[in-house]
């Protein structure tokens, strides 16, 4: 902070552009809406990949937070008011389209970031920027277990379709209680960190955030994990086989490690050691409120599941066709605004660029083959261009003279 007092042009408006273009990078690799796309739609890539990255990027995301909290503080309030604004748009936007699709790597995905998004928001209070900061790494531990685990019950089924999940609790009964497990971990230290004093149209943010994200993930868990595995056309649920251990039993490791962390919230102790500052006890109300939101949300999806499943599935196909709208304007968008930019770079990169360069390599191509004359041909040129050099000086000096 001394320093950027005694930075040319770092006044109060540079620092907020440069934190939020910063924010903004951040919060791309995230996956915050909007810019959660280039996580939810790489369902066919590998499990292995998809969970290194949503596993390791909140990770990087905290320690830069951390380390570029003291500009967010010392600019304007406008970068933390963008923080918090994008954090609970991206809390209550990402479950709700995790709940209006049928994908389950989509939904595990838009679920986590939903839930990333709620440690996102702890920034906004620099009292705890540690703690956020720990608890954004939990998310990501949680969130690697919960896509590997969701990977070996899709590869099981061979489909990543709900509607043909099913029966994961008997037939892989790791993969089905690492998937429980993340999905409690996400929530444990989440509220207890996060929804700390709390204005009240804040708090009502959070908790539906919170609760939404619970309703999706473990509508998830419900589907996959008891759900009937039903028999389709190449698939026959008897040859269903479990994992090897050494493909199931490191996403529960991820998953009880994540756990254990966000237990350890609930302690000011444990707190006091993440960041050396004194932390009081929680009140006990407190800690009751952000425990019921987490358990509401899953009493929710169990209510779903068991007595109205039919329910939760017309709400998921209704959801569907109402975010196909802004899906349908998205790609108006692309195809009349983005394309042509794109053709017209294109352009520019293939006749403009390359002309250039092609011009500027046969000039160097001419030099060089002038460098290979002989001797002779070289001194006859050197002679020439001396000869008409002295000529242009001596019109210059006359005309010159003349005036």
């Amino acid at each position: 902070i001394p320093t950027l007092a005694h930075t040319a042009g770092a006044g109060p408006r540079a620092l907020a552009a440069a934190c939020v273009l910063i924010f903004i990078g951040a919060g791309g690799r995230l996956g915050l809406f909007p810019l959660q796309g280039w996580l939810t739609r790489t369902g066919a890539s590998p499990p292995g990949a998809q969970a290194a990255v949503q596993g390791l990027w909140p990770v990087m995301v905290a320690a830069l937070l951390v380390k570029v909290m003291p500009i967010l503080i010392t600019a304007i309030s406008l970068p933390l008011q963008v923080v918090a604004v994008t954090a609970a748009l991206s809390a209550l936007a990402l479950p709700l389209l995790a709940l209006a699709t049928n994908d389950a790597r989509r939904v595990v995905t838009a679920a986590g970031i939903g839930l990333s998004a709620l440690a996102v928001l702890a920034f906004v209070r620099p009292s705890a920027v540690a703690p956020a900061a720990l608890l954004l790494t939990v998310t990501g531990l949680c969130r690697a277990a919960a896509v590997l685990a969701t990977g070996m019950l899709v590869v099981a089924s061979r489909s990543a379709e709900l509607t043909d999940l099913g029966e994961g609790y008997r037939r892989q009964r790791v993969a089905a209680v690492t998937l429980a497990l993340a999905g409690a971990g996400l929530a444990l230290g989440t509220g207890e960190v996060a929804g700390e004093n709390l204005r009240p149209a804040w708090a009502a943010v959070y908790g539906l955030g919170l609760l939404l994200g619970m309703l999706a993930l473990f509508r998830l868990y419900f589907i996959a994990g008891h759900g009937p595995l039903r028999r389709r056309r190449g698939f026959d649920p008897e040859r269903v086989r479990p994992p090897a251990s050494a493909l199931a039993f490191p996403p529960l490791l991820l998953a009880l490690v994540g756990v254990l962390l966000a237990l350890a919230m609930f302690a000011g102790r444990w707190l006091t050691f993440v960041d050396h500052r004194p932390h009081a006890g929680r009140s006990a109300l407190a800690t009751l409120v952000w425990l019921v939101v987490p358990l509401l949300g899953l009493a929710l999806a169990s209510l779903l599941f068991l007595g109205r499943r039919e329910v939760g599935d017309r709400l998921a196909n209704l959801a569907g066709r109402g975010l196909g709208l802004p899906g349908r304007a998205v790609a108006q968008a692309q195809r009349r605004l983005v394309e042509p930019t794109l053709q017209l770079t294109e352009v520019a990169e293939e006749r403009l660029l390359a002309g250039g360069e092609r011009t500027v390599g046969n000039a160097f191509s001419a030099a060089a083959r002038l460098v290979r004359f002989p001797f002779a041909a070289r001194f006859s040129l050197l002679g020439g261009g001396l000869a008409l050099l002295l000529i242009a000086a001596a019109a210059l000096y006359a005309a010159g003279g003349r005036w």
